[in-house]
């Protein structure tokens, strides 16, 4: 069950004078009264939630929130430039040319088939035995 807060909305103050010379009348100012945040009178009753009431659960496809991402390197090895392309999100699946500069010298059939290069990681007994000591 979700409660929710109501944030106080700050109230303008009315000018003193209406009407008047324009010489008399003091530059107008926005000063605004502010509440404390999350502050609820108690005869506001539209502002509270019901007691009994529970939040409707989503119609959304867990798919809006899922998303996968590619990062290029357009660059050369001395000098590495990293372009992270979208490559799914919001339920779609992106075209990932729009991302990447016009100047930059790709294929791009690559991208949907690229797999990330695998460096093997060696560790001895006695480093096994620092990370997970028993």
């Amino acid at each position: 069950m979700s409660s929710s807060t109501a944030i106080a909305i700050p109230q303008r103050r009315r000018k003193q004078s209406r009407g008047g010379s324009s010489a008399n009348a003091s530059p107008a100012t926005n000063s605004f009264e502010y509440g404390s945040y999350g502050s609820v009178r108690g005869d506001d009753s539209a502002a509270s939630p019901k007691a009994g009431a529970e939040r409707r659960p989503s119609l959304m496809s867990p798919a809006f929130s899922h998303a996968e991402h590619t990062v290029v390197n357009i660059g050369n090895s001395d000098m590495p430039r990293l372009i992270t392309c979208v490559k799914a999100s919001q339920g779609f699946d992106w075209n990932q040319e729009i991302f990447l500069p016009s100047y930059a010298n790709f294929d791009f059939d690559d991208l949907e088939r690229k797999q990330d290069p695998v460096q093997e990681i060696v560790v001895t007994d006695e480093e096994r035995e620092k990370m997970f000591p028993s």
